[in-house]
């Protein structure tokens, strides 16, 4: 929520057209974060979080959230499942972030894992300890990657052709699948790389090169609706590099990508027909 990050959201929602041109909810916050930062607990949002009168920060904050519960209780009614994606932007790195409450310290060690294995003779890790499946495990469930982790270890895969087009058959064991949805042939940094964005993390960029590299991997909203909510997401924070919001432009064009890599990721994993 500030000036420079919102026609991304707001374009990637025009993008976006599912089951007969319907467009994703969009829930948009146009005040910069200095007055309410609806990425934080309310308690730590605003000034004044005991004020919740009307047009105060607290109270918009409250606003903002309720929007959110509400759409997701609708995609979970409508589909059974519901993604959510918070859009923000950063000025560190020259690539979108993906967060998905997984830390560096966990993708370096995932790093360490490929590595080890052959998997990924190029990858500079500077982590000591691999990942194995026991704190792959941890790290899923902690992950706001959660639901669908879960999703994909009681389901088949989907014929969709996305889903065909997505590479090998997703693995089983903890380390693989984590390794699958983060960086993998199936994750979302995988589909942006196809669009010809580069993504952190993804295929072609599984970590940061050294723990001290700054990446954000997540923050409230999604740890709240990912992995703490009565009805939980799959959620990811996007962070776009300022490059992409130079212009209406660069905006327009990054939207559309971002859009048709979501469409994508989504219809690798869920049983759905985009023209139903």
């Amino acid at each position: 929520n500030n000036n420079n990050n919102n026609p991304n959201s707001d374009k990637s929602s025009d993008s976006t057209s599912f089951h007969g041109g319907a467009r994703p909810f969009l829930v948009s916050l146009r005040l910069h974060r200095r007055k309410v930062d609806a990425n934080r607990a309310l308690g730590s949002a605003c000034e004044h979080p005991e004020d919740l009168s009307a047009g105060s920060a607290g109270h918009t904050h409250v606003r903002y959230h309720t929007l959110i519960r509400e759409a997701v209780a609708w995609a979970h009614a409508r589909f059974g499942f519901c993604c959510l994606f918070d859009v923000h932007g950063q000025s560190h790195r020259t690539i979108t972030e993906l967060g998905y409450m997984v830390r560096t310290n966990d993708l370096l060690a995932m790093a360490a894992r490929r590595q080890a294995s052959g998997a990924d003779e190029a990858a500079g890790c500077t982590c000591a300890a691999a990942m194995d499946d026991e704190r792959a495990d941890k790290v899923l469930r902690e992950s706001t990657l959660s639901e669908l982790a879960n999703h994909v270890r009681q389901q088949p895969r989907h014929k969709t052709e996305e889903a065909e087009h997505a590479a090998n058959p997703i693995s089983t064991t903890a380390a693989a699948l984590l390794d699958d949805l983060v960086c993998g042939p199936q994750s979302l940094g995988r589909f942006l790389q196809d669009q010809g964005l580069h993504a952190l993390p993804s295929p072609q960029h599984p970590s940061p090169l050294s723990p001290s590299e700054t990446y954000f991997w997540g923050a409230y909203t999604v740890i709240h609706y990912g992995v703490q909510a009565e009805r939980t997401c799959t959620a990811v924070q996007v962070e776009p590099p300022i490059s992409v919001r130079q212009s209406v432009e660069t905006v327009d064009v990054y939207a559309r990508q971002l859009a048709s890599a979501i469409r994508q990721w989504i219809a690798a994993h869920r049983a759905l027909s985009w023209d139903e």
